[in-house]
């Protein structure tokens, strides 16, 4: 996780991929290159297979460029 949030400082460049949903595809969606804001980066925790609490941390990225329209649409749609 470190390595994430000193990634500019490092030099490490982050690429972002998006999967809209596990029951709909097996697809990944390159969206772009971002860097994280440590100031967002907040420790929690949530539940993971056979009801085990696993430790997640939850935080901003910004990506370099907005994400193309047509692909932003089709990510955040719900499906009917």
């Amino acid at each position: 996780m470190r390595t994430i949030l000193d990634s500019e400082r490092l030099g490490i460049t982050l690429y972002i991929y998006m999967k809209k949903d596990d029951d709909e595809s097996s697809d990944f969606y390159y969206v772009g290159e971002a860097k994280s804001d440590p100031a967002s980066a907040v420790e929690t925790r949530m539940s993971g297979n056979e009801g085990l609490e696993l430790p997640v941390v939850h935080m901003n990225l910004h990506l370099a460029h907005p994400v193309e329209h047509s692909l932003y649409h089709y990510l955040t749609a719900k499906e009917q």
